[in-house]
């Protein structure tokens, strides 16, 4: 009857494996028993109830060590995670999958290459094994010693090969849309990052920052702002701001530099940001002369050097003036 609820919680759902479990629960005639059924039910709760059965069960049941590490990642909680993981030598394949996404995680989070390299190893190890070099869960693996080498080519000849698997887990989407937008394949990276779920991925700064970058990179800029406006002021906030003044000026789309570098003087008078701004503000009065950017987007460019009181303001708006004055334009 546990293997019955186990294949059901397989094949169907936590519910109906529950229901065949909780049947027999009264029958266990070991200690051991007991065990299994208590563990096998808070899986089928999708964790309800870890931290008081899996704990005590780890050096028991293997599966427990797993479940409870998995229970951890779940809640973002890397280092207690880790730490389940951190003296215990893996003795099955599942087992190093699970110690490397502790270890990746845990280093990411902490910038350690030696939990990240450590991390890198033990993918590799279970991508190239003969057991699993050809199955879903080994390509995800290599795929992912590839990620963590930063060689996004080579990690996307293992996501692409997996894609057709993977398509309901978000997860995948996240990593591959990643690797896309490292490859230079912004297109395809916005359009992979979209199909997270925004609630889940919204107040994820790493997400914001690809995503922001493929809304430029594929002239988009305005979206890209948008999504900075709605952040409350923070550090990350201000990274996120000083990507889109980048970014954006170097693609050419001046109007969003311009108003990212001037939003980062109002917070720091560095006169990096003033040389942003006015090299922007510049790019984007070339682009009216050119007839590229409409003659409305003057009045944006004065109200933005007039917001800042360095010396080279004056005459960069005669400039404009006089450029206005014999054009017969009208400054908004």
């Amino acid at each position: 009857m546990n293997a019955k609820a186990c294949n059901t919680f397989r094949l169907f759902n936590g519910k109906s494996a529950e229901a065949i479990a909780s049947a027999v629960a009264d029958r266990a005639r070991s200690a051991y028993d007991t065990n299994v059924l208590n563990h096998n039910l808070v899986v089928y709760r999708n964790g309800n109830g870890s931290l008081q059965v899996f704990p005590p069960l780890v050096d028991i049941l293997p599966e427990a060590r797993i479940n409870l590490v998995t229970y951890y990642m779940r809640k973002n909680e890397s280092q207690q995670a880790y730490e389940v993981m951190k003296e215990y030598e893996p003795t099955s394949l599942q087992e190093y999958v699970i110690k490397a996404i502790a270890s990746a995680s845990l280093g990411q989070e902490t910038a350690s290459r030696e939990l990240v390299k450590m991390a890198q190893q033990f993918f590799h190890l279970v991508g190239a094994s003969p057991s699993e070099c050809d199955t879903v869960l080994g390509r995800q693996c290599m795929a992912s010693s590839f990620f963590l080498l930063e060689q996004f080519d080579d990690a996307l000849i293992y996501l692409e090969s997996v894609k057709s698997f993977l398509e309901d887990q978000e997860e995948f989407h996240w990593n591959y849309g990643m690797s896309k937008a490292a490859t230079g394949n912004y297109l395809e990276a916005e359009k992979q990052l979209l199909k997270l779920g925004i609630d889940k991925y919204a107040e994820d700064f790493y997400y914001q920052s690809w995503l922001c970058r493929c809304f430029i990179m594929n002239g988009k800029a305005q979206l890209a702002w948008d999504q900075f406006v709605q952040m409350d002021t923070s550090e990350e906030s201000i990274s996120l701001l000083q990507l889109i003044a980048n970014d954006c000026y170097q693609t050419g789309q001046f109007l969003y530099a311009a108003k990212s570098f001037d939003a980062l003087e109002k917070m720091d008078t560095s006169e990096n940001y003033w040389e942003g701004k006015r090299g922007a503000c510049i790019g984007l009065f070339r682009n009216v002369v050119a007839c590229t950017e409409p003659i409305g987007s003057l009045g944006e460019i004065v109200a933005l050097l007039r917001s800042t009181s360095h010396p080279q303001v004056e005459s960069i708006l005669r400039i404009i003036q006089i450029w206005t004055k014999e054009n017969e334009a009208l400054l908004l």
